[in-house]
């Protein structure tokens, strides 16, 4: 049986963050000379003097509303854990999506569970948890959106690429769906051993490391319950929906290059985006983001000139909201996000000592 003595956040190493950073850039910078070899540059500056404004505006707002939905449905699952109050999860919740654009190699994936754990009544195993299943979900309903949009699409379309991808992509995380339910299951048998197993060498390290994986397959067991699955289900529908169509109406805003382009061609976009940016990558995603989208267009026969136009737009819109909200988010609660991950914060005791 767990102890209550408060687990802590696993500690960072500063070689391991340097590595992870060093990496991220590496990746940038290849996929960023990957993407502009081939760009005419005077056919990018001709594009562009064709923007309509308006559907940019039009975007902002449809992703503004998707992204406020991300902290909603974040926020469903945390309070099935505890009852945070609203306000302090969709601040937390904001500052922590911008870590996550902001920081390299997905370092900011951190932040929300460093930050929501500060509520002594939240664990940061179970944080952990939440965050988690967000990806795992996520990345499954974007697997199976990539394949849909496979078989509407003409064969003579779809590069190997994109179809190798659809595979690495669902086989990632249909195996991380798999094996947390397993571990969940062996868990409940395993606690008390692993408990005295540890417990021979050191208490201290024994209450740590069981209130912390406790703490997440706690917080699995709570976020699984019909009601807050079916919730969040419907919200994870709602969020994709309108991802897809607010790349649609951002087409209207090239008329020459992207403007005629269907609808489908908005979902593979998306598809091939969430997929690409698997890849470890320096802050925001750079150059991995802007190839992803270049070679979905490419299936549409946009070439890499205006893509790679279309790329700098869409994902300059997606940081904007990305760091608007989150600023308003830090100012309104008052969070530091530098603060969170320089050092862990204070933890209760696992939500619960069940199986």
């Amino acid at each position: 049986m767990a102890s209550s003595t408060p687990p802590e956040a696993p500690a960072r190493s500063p070689v391991k963050l340097a590595i992870n950073i060093t990496v991220g850039i590496a990746f940038s910078a290849f996929f960023v000379w990957l993407v502009v070899r081939g760009v005419d540059w005077s056919r990018f500056r001709a594009e562009l003097s064709t923007m309509e404004p308006a559907f940019l505006a039009a975007y902002f707002g449809l992703l503004s509303v998707a992204h406020w939905l991300r902290l909603v449905r974040w926020g469903v699952t945390i309070r099935a854990l505890a009852p945070v109050a609203w306000p302090r999860i969709l601040a937390v919740g904001a500052v922590g999506m911008m870590a996550i654009f902001a920081l390299p190699a997905r370092l900011g994936e951190l932040a929300r569970p460093l930050l929501i754990s500060e509520d002594p009544r939240v664990n940061f195993g179970s944080a952990t948890a939440t965050v988690i299943v967000e990806r795992i979900l996520d990345g499954l309903s974007m697997s199976a959106i990539l394949f849909v949009t496979v078989l509407l699409l003409d064969a003579n379309q779809v590069p190997r690429e994109f179809l190798v991808s659809g595979y690495v992509a669902a086989g990632v995380f249909g195996s991380a769906s798999v094996g947390l339910f397993l571990a969940a299951i062996s868990f409940r048998w395993l606690r008390s051993p692993l408990d005295s197993l540890l417990g021979r060498f050191s208490r201290p390290l024994a209450d740590k490391v069981i209130g912390l994986i406790g703490g997440f397959f706690d917080a699995l067991r709570l976020i699984s319950a019909p009601r807050v699955a079916l919730t969040y289900l419907v919200m994870t529908l709602a969020i994709w929906s309108l991802s897809g169509v607010g790349i649609w109406v951002l087409f209207q805003a090239f008329p020459g290059s992207t403007g005629d382009l269907p609808l489908i061609a908005a979902y593979t976009t998306l598809s091939v985006i969430v997929v690409g940016i698997m890849i470890p990558a320096g802050p925001g995603t750079v150059g991995v983001f802007h190839w992803a989208v270049v070679f979905a267009l490419g299936m549409f026969a946009v070439d890499e000139s205006a893509g790679l136009l279309f790329a700098t737009t869409i994902h300059l819109l997606i940081a904007l909201i990305n760091f608007v909200w989150g600023v308003i988010g830090g100012l309104a609660g008052r969070i530091s996000v530098a603060d969170a991950l320089k050092r862990p914060p204070p933890q209760a005791a696992p939500h619960s000592q069940g199986a």
